[in-house]
């Protein structure tokens, strides 16, 4: 199972946002002495092993974020915020249909993963993602959380509202497969924090509650 290079295109826009880019390529340049495919220039179409990169993001959470595995969460999001604002779905933003988004999130996750699948769908203002057929020794917390984080960011965005966010199964709690609910609220969504020019925040305020 590979993660395709837009992934990390993803990640060193969000990070030179917020701690520069001598500090984010000095990252990778330790990272690239254990793993050689970091010190070649990584492009969308690059295909990195997704063990590899679960490594990269491991470092960076453990220097950036005290380890705090939530910022997974926070890699979604801005991950979301990348690729609807400026990336390759802008034009699905552009629909302002919030089931356009949801319903694509196969497409969607085929253009991050080699392996697995998504499926989204939407009744009224619920909305529900699953991922299948990850492979077991894959079926790692980054997958879930960053996952959920970025479609419940995608809705956010499209729909301009507020979302809650429930597992329903996961990783994370043991389960074969993921799947979480969304709930789309009343109160204005977040603003985008995403704006390219440097802005460091804390990692999400964490992982979403277990449905009972």
């Amino acid at each position: 199972m590979d993660v395709k290079g837009t992934a990390f295109l993803a990640r060193k826009v969000m990070l030179i946002d917020e701690i520069g880019e001598d500090r984010f390529n000095r990252i990778v340049s330790d990272f690239g002495k254990k793993e050689p495919i970091f010190n070649q220039p990584i492009h969308a179409t690059t295909l990195i092993p997704i063990q590899v990169f679960v490594a990269f993001n491991d470092a960076l959470v453990d220097e950036l974020y005290g380890g705090d595995r939530r910022a997974y969460m926070r890699f979604g999001e801005k991950s979301a915020e990348y690729a609807l604002m400026i990336g390759p779905y802008k034009r699905i933003r552009e629909t302002n249909s919030v089931s356009v988004f949801v319903e694509a999130a196969r497409f969607i996750y085929q253009g991050y993963y080699t392996a697995g699948r998504a499926e989204g769908s939407m009744e009224g203002d619920t909305a529900d993602l699953r991922l299948h057929g990850v492979p077991c020794e894959h079926k790692h917390l980054y997958l879930e959380y960053a996952s959920a984080a970025y479609v419940r960011r995608g809705i956010e965005l499209i729909g301009m509202h507020s979302v809650a966010m429930t597992c329903v199964r996961g990783f994370s709690q043991g389960d074969d497969e993921v799947h979480y609910r969304y709930a789309i609220e009343r109160t204005p969504a977040p603003p985008v924090s995403f704006v390219g020019r440097g802005c460091r925040n804390s990692p999400s305020s964490g992982p979403p509650s277990r449905s009972s």
